[in-house]
């Protein structure tokens, strides 16, 4: 079965982040992060155009979780929504915090972090990067892992990630089908589940949603594994035009 961690708090059930974009940490020198507030800014100009708020959205979340945001624990940070200003657009995390994001030619970066925010982190953000690419109306799993089987504690294994909806929204008379797929060790594929729904977000705040886990077979020698995800109609709903 399929099953959502909904019965606690969102900061406490969203799992975090696997960075799909390549993370380039600048240097000393790049940034400054001596504002009491904690916000930094990149020193070089930058020159954004183009783009658009969906885009900017899931990158914008990226990038938040190559900073921890998305994790459990003190540095999580809820994404609340995506606002255009000037030439690019702001990335809004709960509390109060706005990253600055935009299209750069082919690139997608990081401009300035406005909020409380330690160094390290500003660093980590200001330093995420990922190539422009056009994105269908699908989900994506982040921080996708195995769990392993623990029969003592009654904890069955599965494979665990948060889904975030790269289409439209709202986006309605559909929703997503989802299946796992694991794994040996050579890559080869070695257990396939059945699909199960997925529904599409409502509303922008919920573009990303906590942890998501499919329970798999806990009596095999599983090395990694994915989701594989359908957008596909929802029965008896009106089309969408």
């Amino acid at each position: 079965m399929i099953t959502h961690l909904s019965n606690v708090s969102r900061a406490s059930r969203c799992i975090g982040v696997i960075a799909l974009a390549l993370v380039v940490l600048p240097a000393c020198g790049d940034i400054t992060a001596e504002d009491p507030t904690g916000s930094c800014a990149l020193e070089e100009e930058v020159s954004f155009s183009g783009g658009d708020a969906r885009r900017a959205a899931t990158f914008g979340i990226r990038a938040g979780g190559s900073a921890g945001f998305l994790d459990e624990g003190p540095t999580f940070r809820d994404y609340i929504s995506v606002d255009e200003v000037d030439s690019g657009f702001e990335v809004v995390f709960d509390p109060e915090l706005r990253v600055r994001v935009g299209l750069e030619g082919d690139l997608w970066r990081v401009e300035s972090v406005d909020g409380l925010v330690d160094e390290e982190t500003c660093f980590t953000l200001l330093g995420y990067e990922e190539p422009d690419s056009e994105e269908g109306a699908e989900h994506e799993f982040l921080n996708v892992r195995l769990r392993a089987e623990n029969k003592r504690a009654a904890i069955s294994a599965a494979l665990i990630g948060s889904p975030m909806w790269l289409g439209p929204i709202p986006y309605e008379g559909f929703r997503s089908r989802c299946r796992a797929e694991i794994f040996d060790e050579d890559g080869d594929l070695q257990h396939t589940t059945r699909a199960y729904p997925i529904d599409i977000p409502e509303k922008e705040g919920d573009r990303f949603s906590g942890g998501t886990f499919i329970e798999v077979p806990g009596n095999k020698e599983f090395a990694s594994g994915e989701f594989v995800c359908e957008t596909v109609p929802v029965t008896g709903a009106p089309s969408r035009k």
